[in-house]
């Protein structure tokens, strides 16, 4: 627990770090965009073999869907870190988010389900 302690408060203090906003509607829905473009691009590599460009789209895709999820929270973080802790350790405590939404980002398919969570 102490470890998770101070990669918040290491966050919380970086300029670039974690930071409570307003939660925007127009910057969720400008992050699904983007998710949704990152998902066509993934299925293109896919259909033409791009290995090389699935691993990449792929994580955008639930990158994008993670930061939407943030906005809407009223979070904002521009240290990738930060992200990924803060994701996992406020929204991975939620079991209904967990069981649904964490399992997408391991996979695709349950990717596109997490769209519809926003």
């Amino acid at each position: 627990m102490k470890e998770k302690d101070n990669n918040f408060a290491f966050c919380f203090k970086k300029a670039s770090g974690l930071k409570l906003i307003s939660p925007n509607d127009n910057l969720v829905e400008v992050y699904k965009r983007k998710s949704r473009s990152a998902l066509n691009m993934l299925n293109s590599a896919i259909e033409k073999d791009e290995d090389e460009w699935i691993l990449d789209t792929s994580y955008y895709a639930k990158y994008f869907m993670a930061y939407a999820l943030f906005m809407k929270a009223g979070i904002k973080s521009e240290i990738h870190d930060c992200t990924i802790f803060a994701l996992k350790s406020i929204f991975g405590e939620f079991r209904d988010y967990k069981s649904r939404t964490m399992q997408g980002f391991r996979g695709f398919k349950g990717l596109e389900s997490g769209l519809s969570l926003l």
